[in-house]
């Protein structure tokens, strides 16, 4: 088998109603005609079989294909003849003669109508590997562990959201995500330019080419008959895939979990909004919340030894636009109790700043604002015939949004109180708890205004979301600042006559 064949095995996403691994087969029937022949389809030829066993071989040739892309070229050298194959693998073709430099085209009479598949057997594989092989311990539900696979979790996403200095190269990955009931999903594509989510046995394609883009970006792409798709969105909530293009709505950032080895990936045209799985196999962007539908696994996809990939990097730059002024945020707190506030920044991974504020009192910040930028990427892409053709593409990225902000207030658990008159401090102990009110991300860029006021305490209480905040250390609490102002009023109680009760 020709490599190009071996790559659409592995890696074509077919525009089709049924998913096929290597080449789907096809029955054209013209009853008016009394004719029948079968067609073969794949990313290197479309050959076709009459009635009467003779056969046409017809080569991929993508300057034949229509503007819209709705059909695909296909040529006959020796008859000087194109076949235009439809995208949507139903109706008719279209056939060319060739005049000069034009070619003239008619409908064929034969209706295009799918055949049973064949499935290459060389590319049969597992498409999900266990929860024990993939997940982290804290996502996994509570079924024993399995044995160890050869699939394995990627470390691309951990170095990209660490935006570590060194080239990070693409890499063939599975996407891993839980729903609400624990069970994981493969993100995967369908016969159409619709994404969604299966689960472990179905019959999909979700082996994606992840390609860094700099500054913390990634494309999620697959190839197609000689094409690059990627993984995109128009509105800013459904998801769908498009050709390769400079449009930052392909472009995915990401970032870390919260302690896990999963990762969330926000879209740079859309901040604050991340791929998200809502169960049934739904996919949408969504306003991060950290939930595990949104927290996604990259596994190491297995491909067979003589893959070739339809993708390479040849040098990736991004210019920073224009500088903007810190903001200055006073950051009030409205509680009847203080505020531990854990001010996060993307750039810094899982570190942040904790800053305690009292009741009825402030703190100001400065933070940094995002102008936004340029991303210049130079890449090679291979073409169903073998030959590396290099293109650049230049993407401007809007401000991204570089903090957030996650809410605990300092809740009274206990006191002990000495009852008995023989302690010489009737308040034995105090003890604290950190409780979690809420997380909410700031804007960036000009929609961080220069000077402004959060009331931190109703942001994260309207936020709803107390699981979705950054994780505090309880033992600090053991040590409690001295000024808290319940203990003011204690150690007046304390330093009043003792009486017994």
């Amino acid at each position: 088998m020709h490599k190009p064949l071996v790559l659409c095995a592995l890696l074509a996403m077919a525009l089709c109603p049924a998913l096929v691994k290597g080449q789907q087969a096809f029955e054209l029937t013209a009853p008016q005609l009394g004719a029948r022949s079968e067609a073969v389809v794949s990313d290197e030829r479309l050959q076709v079989t009459s009635a009467t066993g003779s056969v046409s071989t017809y080569r991929r040739e993508p300057r034949f294909d229509s503007n819209d892309g709705a059909w695909l070229g296909y040529y006959d050298r020796a008859a000087n003849q194109v076949l235009r194959w439809p995208l949507a693998n139903s109706g008719n073709m279209q056939i060319g003669s060739v005049r000069g430099t034009a070619v003239e085209y008619r409908t064929s009479q034969m209706t295009i109508r799918p055949l049973a598949l064949q499935p290459d057997r060389g590319v049969q594989r597992p498409l999900l590997p266990s929860q024990s092989e993939v997940l982290p311990p804290a996502m996994r539900d509570n079924r024993p562990e399995g044995p160890p696979a050869n699939l394995r979790r990627s470390d691309l996403f951990d170095s990209i959201s660490r935006r570590q200095p060194e080239e990070q190269a693409a890499e063939m990955l599975q996407l891993v995500a839980l729903d609400q009931g624990n069970a994981p999903w493969l993100l995967a594509r369908d016969g159409g330019s619709e994404l969604r989510a299966v689960q472990a046995g179905a019959d999909s394609q979700n082996d994606w080419w992840v390609a860094p883009a700099g500054a913390g970006y990634v494309r999620l792409e697959t190839y197609n008959r000689g094409r690059v798709q990627a993984v995109g969105t128009s509105d800013g909530r459904s998801l769908l895939l498009q050709p390769l293009s400079q449009d930052a709505r392909q472009l995915w950032k990401v970032h870390g979990g919260r302690g896990q080895q999963s990762y969330l990936l926000e879209n740079a045209f859309y901040p604050g909004r991340c791929l998200t799985h809502l169960g049934n196999g739904q996919l949408v962007l969504q306003s991060i919340n950290f939930g595990a539908p949104q927290m996604w696994v990259p596994i190491i996809a297995p491909v067979v030894p003589n893959f070739d990939p339809f993708w390479r990097s040849v040098s990736r730059e991004v210019h920073v636009n224009t500088g903007l002024p810190p903001a200055q945020i006073e950051l009030v707190n409205s509680h009847r109790y203080a505020l531990l506030v854990l001010l996060g920044d993307t750039r810094l991974g899982n570190a942040f700043e904790t800053i305690r504020i009292e009741p009825n009192s402030s703190a100001v910040v400065s933070l940094d604002r995002d102008p936004g930028a340029t991303i210049v990427e130079t890449v090679e892409i291979r073409s169903t015939l073998g030959v590396w053709d290099r293109q650049q593409l230049v993407t401007a990225v809007p401000a991204g949004a570089y903090y957030d902000i996650s809410v605990y207030e300092e809740h009274l658990q206990s006191i002990a109180i000495d009852r008995t008159g023989k302690s010489p401090n009737p308040i034995e102990d105090i003890n604290y708890v950190p409780k979690s009110v809420g997380w909410f991300p700031l804007p960036g860029g000009a929609e961080l205004p220069s000077r402004g006021t959060i009331d931190v305490y109703q942001r994260g209480k309207s936020a709803n979301n107390p699981g979705a905040v950054r994780r505090l250390d309880p033992k600090q609490f053991d040590d409690p600042p001295a000024e808290r102002p319940i203990e003011s009023i204690l150690r007046e109680f304390q330093s009043a006559p003792r009486r017994s009760f």
